[in-house]
């Protein structure tokens, strides 16, 4: 079998998360879209998907947080959210617009205030944030503080806001808390991976299942997801499903055997292109569908996972052309070294 995933230098655990998240944000757009089935997922994943993707960014955001050099964070930032971001948006913009029926200058002033792609956008903002209070202090309880306060602030600008807000700060300010614990799970990771065990595996999960159906049954799902719902309503619960749902994925992707799930992890690696490009890529099958669609309502469960799957393979595929045509384009850094090389020699 062919191994697509160069796993050097690399956290193994780490892309098989997020891999795993980003197969959930598939799963739900793929739901979203076509409306062929009702997964169950949706508000189930929605609390801990995108929280534990931030997580595990934290995590990797730098491995020695004495040593930390904003300049070189900069650099990576630019290079690997800054650039891919314009690059894929303006792509898919005039396709967007065409399918979407919106103005071509609505989309381009969308991508210049940072409104499109909004988890890309915000998670952008958020290391900016956290590098910038890193480079400032290297403080753990300060650090510890700020993160506190970011769930405060964006608790306000999200209560007097209405909208999407331009460089997403209404969204970026929470992503800095969980960026911030996977910055922390670092630091202390020989200390806390006792917590990598069968047994709190379980009860992280029969706590998330109870707090699910105390959501369901006392407060009849009205907790907004800040990351997309109007506004910050019960906002400690959300927090605290969020928070044990972190811990609960975390631990199950420690116990997976990451070896044999290398396909996932390539997709792990690729994360930010794979959310660039999986809305358009299941619009298009879903346009497919939508004309054999009279010949499987019998089979829509069936139709749905064969649909899914057909997604998730069209996007492995695209991510691998352009891997070896055109790594420039997802931000590779030898790419980047070798243009930066010919453009000084020119």
């Amino acid at each position: 079998m062919i191994d697509f995933y160069d796993s050097t230098q690399r956290k193994e655990w780490v892309d098989l998360g997020k891999g795993i998240s980003i197969l959930m944000v598939v799963l739900f757009h793929c739901e979203v879209y076509t409306h062929i089935v009702d997964t169950g997922t949706t508000d189930i994943f929605s609390f801990f998907r995108m929280p534990f993707f931030f997580f595990l960014s934290g995590f990797v955001f730098t491995s020695n947080y004495k040593e930390f050099s904003l300049r070189r964070k900069l650099k990576q930032i630019l290079r690997g959210i800054v650039w891919t971001y314009f690059v894929f948006t303006l792509i898919l913009l005039l396709p967007k617009c065409v399918v979407s029926g919106k103005e071509l200058r609505a989309g381009i002033e969308a991508i210049l205030l940072g409104k499109a792609a909004w988890f890309v956008v915000s998670l952008g903002v958020a290391q900016l944030l956290f590098g910038i209070v890193l480079r400032l202090t290297r403080d753990l309880r300060a650090i510890a503080v700020f993160m506190a306060a970011s769930v405060g602030i964006g608790a306000v600008i999200k209560t007097l806001a209405s909208g999407e807000l331009p460089f997403q700060v209404d969204k970026a300010f929470f992503v800095v808390f969980f960026f911030g614990l996977g910055f922390f799970y670092r630091i202390y990771e020989q200390k806390l991976s006792r917590l990598l065990k069968w047994r709190y595996l379980w009860l992280s999960v029969g706590a998330f299942a109870a707090l699910m159906a105390m959501e369901e049954r006392v407060f009849g799902s009205s907790t907004g997801n800040v990351f997309w719902a109007e506004s910050a309503q019960n906002l400690p619960l959300f927090m605290l499903y969020a928070t044990v749902g972190v811990l609960m994925m975390l631990i199950i992707v420690n116990k997976l055997p990451v070896r044999r799930m290398h396909l996932i992890c390539y997709i792990g690696a690729n994360s930010l292109v794979f959310y660039y490009l999986n809305g358009g890529v299941i619009k298009l099958w879903r346009a497919v569908y939508h004309h054999v669609e009279s010949y499987l309502m019998a089979y829509s469960a069936l139709t749905f996972v064969v649909l899914f799957i057909v997604v998730v393979a069209t996007l492995f595929l695209i991510v691998l052309l352009i891997r070896k045509y055109c790594p420039i384009l997802v931000g590779d850094k030898n790419a980047f070294a070798k243009l930066m090389s010919r453009c000084r020699r020119a």
